[in-house]
């Protein structure tokens, strides 16, 4: 088996620059951040959306609320994902708006 090796996209302060510019691009499009909340797909989705409130509050000095939505049962591969206990931030009633 051949090895690869990785290589660096961002470094640790580019990656906050950029959270931050995408935070402060979210809350210029949402009007600020009174009906705003964020929802984590789980893995990965859910840090990501904790880094990008945090980058909110130090914009507004609003606690933004950060959700989690788990699609584990709704995945093709389920029968080969390890079985995970899930355990959500908040829940929020969800609207769609057409």
């Amino acid at each position: 088996m051949r090895i690869v090796e990785k290589s660096q996209l961002m470094s640790a302060p580019e990656i906050d620059r950029t959270l931050q510019r995408l935070a402060h691009e979210i809350v210029e499009k949402s009007g600020g951040t009174k009906n705003l909340a964020l929802i984590g797909i789980v893995r990965r989705g859910v840090p990501l959306a904790q880094r990008i409130a945090q980058a909110m509050r130090g914009i507004d000095g609003v606690e933004v609320p950060v959700g989690v939505l788990d699609i584990t049962l709704y995945r093709d591969d389920l029968s080969k994902v390890a079985h995970r206990r899930c355990c959500a931030l908040q829940t929020f009633r969800l609207a769609l708006i057409t």
